[in-house]
């Protein structure tokens, strides 16, 4: 079951523009560091996490170039759900609060 769920969201990923992806693991690590400072999850998820993320870094600031989004999201369900939950969810929420911003703006420019 879980399994069919992990290929559904990488299919989602997938289908993303560079920038939303780009978006969806700043996040991501974005929240790893909020959880780890602000002692959010346990010190056992906070290793697996850092287990998925640990290399994620330079390829966001070269565009993702050789980043394996099926890796990842591997690497990412490898533990128990919730893990691959927090994530998807860190994920998901950089590539809408991105999308929100951008619609806010054209409101925004739109108006003057």
């Amino acid at each position: 079951m879980t399994q069919i769920h992990n290929e559904d969201f990488l299919s989602y990923v997938e289908g993303l523009t560079l920038q939303d992806r780009k978006n969806g693991y700043g996040s991501i690590l974005h929240e790893y560091m909020i959880a780890m400072r602000a002692d959010m999850l346990s010190q056992d998820d906070l290793k697996k996490i850092a287990d998925v993320v640990h290399e994620m870094p330079p390829f966001l600031s070269g565009d993702l170039r050789g980043f394996s989004d099926e890796m990842f999201w591997s690497r990412a369900s490898k533990y128990d759900a919730t893990i691959f939950g927090i994530l998807s969810n860190w994920f998901e929420g950089g590539v809408v609060a991105t999308a929100i911003f951008e619609g806010l703006m054209k409101d925004i420019e739109a108006k003057f």
